[in-house]
C-alpha cells in the first residue's frame, strides 16, 4: 500500500513536470503579494540566460513599466526594500552588468524571512531542474490561471483597454494621505538613514567587486513632498556618499517633476508611464549602463 502510494506520487510529480515543460511560458499565478515577490525572485534566479540590467527597489519603482525597458529585469518588490533585491542578485549564479538601485527607501532593513528562501544551494539547483518546485507552478495557482483564462478571455476590440495599477481615490482622501506623508517627512530619521547607508555601501562594494556598475535613481513623488526635510536628507546622503565613486552613476530627478500619484508617493498609471519614458531616455545616455 505504501509502495503503491509512493509510486503514484512520483508518477504524478513526473507527469506534472512534463506538463509544465510543454506549457512553459510566463503565467500570472501569484495569489498574494508575498508569493508574487517570491515568484519574481525565482524568475530572476532561475532564468535560462543572465540579465544585463537589474533594478532593485520598493513598491515605488514597481510601478514602472519595465516591459518598456529592453534587457531590464525588475526586482522592485512591494512591501520590501532595495536591499532585498540586492541579496537576490548576490544569491544568483551570475552578476548583471548594471544594477539600478532605487534610493527613496534604501535604508529599509533586509527581510531575512524572504531572502532566506534562496539561501539553499541544493534547493536552488533542484528548482532550476524541476519546474514543479517553483512557486509560480504551484497547482492551485496554475489551476486558477487556466480557469481564469477560460472564463475571462481578454477582449481584443479596438476599444478594449486595461489600466494597470489605477485606483480612483477621492480628493478628500488623497488630501488626507498627502498631509499625513507631509507630517512624517518633516522628521529626519538620521539614525535609520545613516545605518542603512553603511549597509548599502558594503553591498555596492560587493557588486562592484563582481564587475557590476551601480546606478542610483530616485522615484518622483508628489511635488509637495519632494523638498521636505526627510526626502532631502536621503537624497543628499546618497550623493555625498557615492557621487564621484568609480563605477557608480546617477539618474537624477527630471527638471519637470509634476508627476501624479495615487497617495503622494506611488505614481498613478499616467505618472508611471511618463517617468518610465524619462528613465528609458536616461538609460540610453552613453556611460549609464556598462
Amino acid at each position: 500500500m505504501i509502495r503503491k502510494s509512493i509510486i503514484t506520487c512520483v508518477g504524478c510529480f513526473v507527469v506534472y513536470n512534463l506538463f509544465l515543460f510543454v506549457s512553459r511560458g510566463e503565467k500570472k499565478t501569484g495569489q498574494y503579494q508575498y508569493q508574487e515577490n517570491i515568484i519574481k525572485a525565482e524568475r530572476y534566479l532561475y532564468a535560462a540566460k543572465p540579465y544585463r540590467c537589474v533594478m532593485t527597489g520598493s513598491s515605488l519603482s514597481d510601478k514602472m513599466l519595465v516591459d518598456s525597458l529592453p534587457g531590464m529585469y525588475s526586482l522592485s518588490l512591494p512591501g520590501l526594500h532595495p536591499l532585498d533585491g540586492i541579496r537576490i542578485i548576490e544569491s544568483g549564479k551570475y552578476f548583471p552588468d548594471t544594477v539600478f538601485i532605487e534610493t527613496n527607501f534604501f535604508f529599509g532593513p533586509e527581510d531575512k524571512s524572504f531572502t532566506g528562501h534562496f539561501d539553499s544551494k541544493i534547493k536552488n539547483t533542484l528548482k532550476r531542474k524541476l519546474p514543479a518546485l517553483l512557486e509560480s507552478n504551484q497547482p492551485v495557482g496554475i489551476a486558477r490561471y487556466f480557469i481564469g483564462s477560460f472564463f475571462h478571455q481578454e477582449k481584443k476590440g479596438s476599444n478594449a483597454r486595461v489600466l494597470k495599477n489605477e485606483i480612483n481615490i477621492p480628493e478628500s482622501v488623497f488630501s488626507r494621505l498627502l498631509r499625513g506623508k507631509a507630517e512624517a517627512y518633516q522628521v529626519i530619521d538620521s539614525a535609520a538613514v545613516d545605518s542603512g547607508l553603511s549597509v548599502l555601501s558594503a553591498e555596492v562594494n560587493t557588486l562592484i567587486s563582481h564587475g557590476c556598475k551601480v546606478c542610483f535613481f530616485e522615484m518622483p513623488i508628489s511635488p509637495e513632498l519632494e523638498d521636505l526635510p526627510m526626502p532631502v536628507y536621503v537624497r543628499q546622503s546618497i550623493e555625498k556618499r557615492f557621487d564621484g565613486m568609480a563605477n557608480v552613476g546617477f539618474i537624477r530627478l527630471p527638471a519637470s517633476r509634476d508627476y501624479k500619484t495615487l497617495d503622494g508617493i506611488h505614481l498613478n498609471e499616467y505618472g508611471a508611464r511618463e517617468y518610465t519614458r524619462y528613465f528609458k531616455s536616461e538609460v540610453m545616455r552613453p556611460g549609464v549602463i556598462k
